[in-house]
């Protein structure tokens, strides 16, 4: 797994993070949201996962609540709102589907091999 520079892991409702996963440099993982028609603005939180040998490319941001599925590439710039299928690649603002990715993944991202959970 690959973290760039300068990335906001917010982790209060929990990160799942797979093997072979680079999350580019400016990337922000947003785990929390507020309510906005509760009269206090209650704060929720809730996970982000990120399945395995996905890239989320400069300067993307995912939101609370989102599974980035298995292979999956988010475009620079994305913001993610909702679930992305796995093997697909998804790009805008709000994030969207651009095309189907080749399903054979054939490259170690740096050598390491683990499972992270950041909570």
């Amino acid at each position: 797994m690959t973290i760039g520079t300068r990335c906001l892991l917010d982790a209060r409702g929990g990160i799942f993070i797979g093997n072979n996963v680079n999350i580019s440099g400016d990337v922000k993982l947003i785990t929390g949201n507020h309510d906005v028609n509760d009269s206090k603005m209650k704060a929720n939180f809730y996970p982000i996962t990120i399945e395995d040998n996905c890239w989320i490319c400069t300067g993307v941001t995912i939101l609370s609540n989102v599974k980035i599925g298995e292979g999956a590439v988010v475009a620079a710039g994305a913001i993610v709102t909702k679930d992305i299928p796995p093997y697909e690649v998804w790009g805008g603002v709000p994030a969207r589907f651009i095309m189907k990715r080749n399903c054979v993944i054939d490259y170690k991202n740096g050598g390491m091999s683990f499972r992270t959970l950041l909570h």
